[in-house]
C-alpha cells in the first residue's frame, strides 16, 4: 500500500468519537477474530458492534490492567533499550481505500535496525503466559516462548499498514510477587498479510456492506443472541404448510 493512501489522525480524549470512527474500519485488534484465530469474540459479535446493534465490548479488568501497565512497559523498554528512540503512539492510522486501521502502542528507531519499528505492548498474567506463550507450559518461566497468533497478527497488521520493516511485542508478565519483561521480535510476513487482507475484504463485502449478519457460533454467541432477541422465549411455530 502506498503511503500516500494512508492518513494518520491524532487521538484525543474523546473516546466515544474514536470508537464511532473506528466502526467503519477493520482494525488491527479485530483481525484475529475475522481470521478465526482469536480466543474471544466472533464475526457476529463484531458485526453487531459495528452496526451498533449492541454497545462496544465492555472494558474488562484485564483490559484496565493492560492500560495501567502500558506506561510501565514503556518505562522498562527505555531502560532495556536505552539506545532506542521510543515514542508512544498517538494516532489512528487509516487506509480509507481498503478500510483498514490501527492504533499502534508505540514506535521506535533503533541504530541497528532499518527504519521505524512498531511497538505492541501486552500485559499478561503469569498463568496465562505459561498456558499460551511458553513452548513448554511446565518449564521455567524464562524458557522459549512466543506471542499467541492473535498478538502476532495484530503486530504484523500494524507493521504492514505503517510500512514498517520490523516490530516487537513487549510483554509484562505479572506474577504474585513481581513481574518479568520479555521482548519478542516480529517479522513481516507477506503470506499472513495476504490472508488478513483477504478475510478483511470478505468481512466488509459479504457482511458489513450488505447488512448481512454472519452466522452465529453457538459456543460464543449465546449472550449476543439473547441481547439481540430479548423477547424470544424459545417457542417454535410450524410454518411448513
Amino acid at each position: 500500500c502506498s503511503s500516500d493512501l494512508i492518513e494518520r489522525v491524532p487521538l484525543n480524549d474523546d473516546r466515544e468519537q474514536w470508537l464511532h470512527e473506528r466502526r467503519g474500519f477493520v482494525n488491527a485488534s479485530e483481525i484475529a477474530v475475522i481470521c478465526g484465530e482469536a480466543g474471544y469474540g466472533s464475526l457476529a459479535e463484531l458485526y453487531a458492534e459495528k452496526k451498533e446493534l449492541r454497545p462496544p465490548r465492555a472494558e474488562t479488568k484485564a483490559m484496565r490492567r493492560g492500560k495501567r501497565f502500558e506506561a510501565t512497559a514503556f518505562d522498562i523498554l527505555h531502560d532495556e533499550r536505552p539506545e532506542w528512540k521510543i515514542e508512544r503512539g498517538t494516532v489512528h492510522v487509516r487506509d480509507r481505500v481498503r478500510r483498514l486501521a490501527c492504533t499502534p502502542d508505540g514506535f521506535a528507531i533503533a541504530p541497528d535496525r532499518d527504519g521505524i519499528g512498531i511497538i505492541q505492548v501486552k500485559c499478561v498474567s503469569r498463568a496465562r503466559y505459561r498456558r499460551s506463550w511458553l513452548e513448554d507450559p511446565d518449564g521455567p518461566i524464562d524458557a522459549l516462548a512466543e506471542p499467541p497468533p492473535a498478538y502476532r497478527m495484530q503486530t504484523v497488521f500494524e507493521m504492514a499498514l505503517n510500512e514498517c520493516k520490523w516490530g516487537i511485542v513487549a510483554a509484562i508478565v505479572n506474577g504474585e510477587f513481581g513481574e518479568e519483561f520479555e521482548i519478542f521480535d516480529i517479522e513481516r510476513d507477506p503470506v499472513l498479510e495476504d490472508r488478513m487482507w483477504y478475510h478483511a475484504k470478505r468481512f466488509l463485502e459479504d457482511y458489513l456492506d450488505p447488512g448481512i449478519m454472519p452466522p452465529f457460533e453457538p459456543l460464543r454467541d449465546e449472550a449476543l443472541v439473547r441481547a439481540l432477541y430479548p423477547t424470544d422465549d424459545g417457542n417454535e411455530v410450524d410454518l411448513t404448510r
